[in-house]
């Protein structure tokens, strides 16, 4: 299960001269990554900035967040080295450039850091394919690169769904497009880093817009609820919400505390995200997922009980029965729990004495 990582684009900062104040302002607002586009206006038409290899040294000098380079150029293997040197942590080179990319791949991984392979929305995916087994992350481009203004072109889906079935297990970043309004798009599609740039640096409140762009809901099941579990996910998809599956994958046989585990723990560590966990009756799940830390799983029958689980007991985590209650009833309860809020006061002291 990928976590998801927000890595805004300094490209989108106005006023070079404001870099060092503004990448404070991203690291104090729980940012992940510092995305660095480079571009030598060959690649691609724009040149930018930060082909200058000092300014990354400088940013370095400074930022705590680690440094994602992109390098939209057409020989990446003259840039690698000294990008190394001026103390890029992520190194990300197109599969459409003129290099040995394995050879690229290889270098950037020996100096200890992690090597990307990019690839443009036009692009074949089988021309990324030979690089993907190698390379430490994937980058689906999801505009045109270098150019500005452009809308998220969700053609792009189709690329970032068959690498994620192919690679489970890689990181797969987006870049292009991304706003908070959109964002479960390239997310549902198997995305986990997500560039963004005027997404963020166009808002006021860049740690209120990072904290919704990492929402999402973690879903997992056993056997028992595998079915209603992938019913579940297409209904909450279908509403715009960014939904990470945390298994199973099958009707075969396997653990409830398992299953819970993955999903409490990724819940209690991240109060922006939400917790379904379904099993033959919703009463396994709920013991498992209760005995972690911040954690407030509720098993609940009917819409009306789901209301009170969230707006009385600050339900973290809904626990469902894929064999004692009706799809449509767990449908409605799932939309009443996500509609409603916390009503705080003398629920929240009592809540407090759970902890």
């Amino acid at each position: 299960m990928n976590q998801i990582k927000i890595a805004p684009s300094i490209l989108a900062i106005k006023d070079i001269n404001q870099l060092e104040s503004e990448i404070k302002k991203l690291e104090a607002a729980n940012a992940n990554i510092i995305h660095i586009d480079v571009m030598d206006g060959i690649f691609v038409e724009n040149k930018t900035p930060f082909l200058d290899v000092k300014i990354t040294a400088q940013i370095k000098k400074t930022a705590s967040l680690p440094l994602d380079v992109h390098l939209m150029v057409q020989e990446p293997e003259k840039y690698i080295e000294s990008f190394i040197e001026a103390g890029a942590d992520l190194i990300s080179i197109h599969c459409e450039s003129k290099a040995n990319h394995n050879e690229a791949i290889k270098k950037i991984q020996t100096a200890g850091k992690k090597a990307g392979i990019a690839i443009n929305p036009a692009t074949p995916i089988e021309k990324i394919l030979p690089y993907c087994e190698t390379a430490d992350f994937i980058l689906v481009m999801t505009v045109v690169p270098g150019k500005g203004g452009q809308q998220y072109i969700e053609s792009a889906n189709e690329k970032i769904q068959k690498l994620r079935h192919l690679f489970p297990n890689k990181n797969i970043e987006v870049d292009g497009g991304i706003k908070t309004e959109n964002i479960y798009i390239p997310l549902n599609a198997g995305a986990n880093i997500i560039v963004s740039g005027t997404g963020i640096f166009k808002t006021i409140n860049y740690k209120e817009t990072i904290q919704k762009m990492k929402q999402a809901i973690i879903i997992g099941a056993d056997h028992a609820g595998f079915q209603l579990k992938e019913k579940v996910k297409q209904f909450l998809q279908e509403k715009k919400y960014a939904v990470i599956d945390a298994g199973t994958n099958s009707e075969e046989s396997c653990d409830y505390p398992d299953i819970a585990k993955k999903v409490a723990e990724e819940v209690s560590k991240d109060a922006t995200k939400k917790g379904i966990l379904i099993c033959g009756t919703g009463i396994g799940m709920s013991i498992a997922a209760n005995k972690y830390k911040n954690i407030r799983a509720a098993h609940v029958t009917t819409a009306y009980e789901a209301e009170m689980a969230k707006k009385h007991n600050d339900a973290n985590i809904l626990c469902l029965g894929a064999r004692t209650t009706e799809e449509k009833i767990i449908l409605e309860c799932i939309e009443k729990w996500l509609s409603s809020e916390f009503e705080a006061g003398k629920h929240e002291r009592r809540v407090g004495k759970i902890e």
